[in-house]
């Protein structure tokens, strides 16, 4: 199912020059870069979608996972992985808009400041 995340770029590049975050996109990126951009993170934010298990796989123990949701789609089947991991979990519901949706940049802010600090 498409899930269109109309302020992506946006979003990502905020959260790098803000929080320090890279910015991988594994469509597009070679399995070693997949892995060493992974490898080592305490934080990993994403549109909700198989991909994020790149992410998940590497993150450490009390690591934290995000999941930005589509407003159609609710599916939070990581949660139950972070929990056996001893990782948090969290999640921003987008709006829709004509070719997608967006999520609030503030809400993912707040949403992070939830986080213990060791994970950011």
């Amino acid at each position: 199912m498409l899930r269109t995340l109309t302020n992506e770029l946006a979003l990502a590049e905020h959260l790098r020059d803000t929080r320090g975050f890279r910015i991988l996109d594994p469509m597009s990126n070679d399995v070693e870069t997949i892995r060493t951009t992974c490898a080592g993170a305490q934080t990993i934010i994403g549109v909700e979608g198989s991909h994020l298990i790149h992410g998940l796989m590497t993150l450490k123990e009390g690591g934290a996972l995000i999941s930005l949701m589509p407003p159609n789609r609710f599916y939070a089947l990581n949660k139950h992985i972070t929990d056996r991991d001893h990782q948090h979990f969290g999640f921003v519901v987008g709006t829709p808009d004509a070719d997608g949706f967006h999520i609030n940049i503030d809400e993912v802010e707040r949403t992070l400041d939830l986080l213990p600090k060791t994970t950011i």
